[in-house]
C-alpha cells in the first residue's frame, strides 16, 4: 500500500492516465476514497480529457456529498462532450438525492434526449412522475425501460403500482 501512495506522489512508475484510474477503481472498491481521489486526480493531470476519470471522480465527489466537486467534474465531461447521457443522468441523481426535484427532472429528460435507450433515466423519470401521482407519464417512462432493458426490474414493479394506482 505505500508503494502505491508513493506511486501517486511521484511521477515515477508508471505515469499513464490509464494506470492511475484503474489504481483509482481499485482504491474505491477497498473503500480507501482520500487514495482514490488522489488517483483519479493524477489521471486526469496526465490526461484533462479522460472522461472515465472525469466521471469517476466526479462520482466519488458525489458518493461523498461533495455536490460543487462533483458538478465541476460532470460539467468538464459535458464541456468535452454536450451529450454525454452519463454525466447528465449523474447531475440527475445529485439532484434527486438533495431534494431538488425539479432539477433532477429535468437532467433525467437531458440523459434520455442524448441517449433515448438509457432504461436507468426512463425508470428514474417514472419514478418522479409516479411520486406526483402523474400515473400516466410514468407508465410511460417504466414501460420504455422495460423496452430497452426487459431485465429492469425495478421497471416491471414501479409500472405494475402505475396500473394500480391508475
Amino acid at each position: 500500500e505505500q508503494l502505491i501512495v508513493k506511486a501517486i506522489a511521484t511521477p515515477q512508475g508508471n505515469n499513464s492516465a490509464i494506470y492511475y484510474n484503474s489504481l483509482g477503481d481499485a482504491f474505491r472498491d477497498q473503500e480507501k476514497y482520500p487514495l482514490a481521489l488522489g488517483a483519479y486526480k493524477k489521471a486526469i493531470l496526465l490526461n484533462p480529457k479522460n472522461m472515465i476519470a472525469l466521471n469517476n471522480l466526479a462520482t466519488l465527489y458525489l458518493t461523498g456529498h461533495k455536490l460543487d466537486e462533483a458538478f465541476e467534474y460532470y460539467n468538464r465531461i459535458l464541456a468535452l462532450d454536450p451529450h454525454n447521457a452519463l454525466a447528465f443522468f449523474n447531475i440527475g441523481l445529485a439532484h434527486r438525492d438533495h431534494g431538488n426535484k425539479h432539477l433532477a427532472y429535468e437532467f433525467f429528460i437531458k440523459a434520455i434526449s442524448a441517449k433515448n435507450d438509457f432504461y436507468q433515466a426512463h425508470n428514474a423519470v417514472g419514478k418522479l412522475l409516479a411520486d406526483s401521482k402523474k400515473w400516466d407519464e410514468a407508465k410511460t417512462h417504466y414501460q420504455q425501460a422495460i423496452l430497452h432493458n426487459n431485465k429492469s426490474w425495478d421497471a416491471w414493479g414501479l409500472y405494475s403500482k402505475t396500473r394500480i394506482n391508475m
